[in-house]
């Protein structure tokens, strides 16, 4: 099973919307700057993300994009079936019967039937296992461990052309600090 570069870019996408101020919608224009992709493809992904509820559009001369719920109540399994549609990791075409097909005799058909079928559950079991894992992890929880020092979600105006990225690791530092 392999994702594709959509969810490393959904997830920078939602790592930006959820340290972004949160009056304050992140413009398409700063999105693109912030991602290097394509306009056209940038909204694509927001879109699916949209559609899906994990994010809103907020319309206007101020608009942007904005998360449509907190960072704790979307999980990555969320915006991997958002951006990737529900990922299975052996979705069986039968290609063991259409193989064995010219085998003979009742019991041949029934072993390659129950062989096929045997490996499918095996990956249904699987792919129940990881989305389990991913439903339980938030993006919260990717943030957090990734900026492991911090209290809070840094809140940035990712719109403003001063934000580096390095910023957010000053400001948790100077959190911890201050406390």
């Amino acid at each position: 099973m392999k994702l594709t570069k959509s969810f490393e870019q959904g997830v920078c996408l939602m790592a930006i919307l959820a340290t972004q101020a949160k009056a304050i919608p992140v413009s398409s224009r700063t999105l693109q700057r912030r991602l290097p992709t394509s306009m056209t493809y940038s909204q694509k992904l927001l879109r699916k993300l949209v559609v899906a509820g994990i994010v809103k559009s907020v319309p206007g001369n101020s608009g942007g994009f904005a998360l449509a719920r907190p960072v704790g109540q979307i999980s990555i399994l969320e915006v991997v079936e958002a951006l990737e549609g529900r990922v299975d990791s052996f979705p069986s075409t039968g290609l063991f019967s259409a193989i064995f097909t010219s085998q003979t005799g009742t019991n041949a058909h029934q072993a390659i039937t129950t062989a096929d079928q045997a490996v499918h559950r095996i990956f249904m079991t699987a792919d129940a296992v990881w989305r389990q894992v991913l439903s339980e992890v938030n993006i919260g929880d990717i943030i957090d461990r990734v900026i492991s020092s911090h209290r809070h979600l840094p809140q940035l105006d990712w719109n403003d052309p001063g934000v580096e990225t390095n910023t957010i690791f000053t400001i948790n530092q100077k959190e911890v600090t201050d406390d």
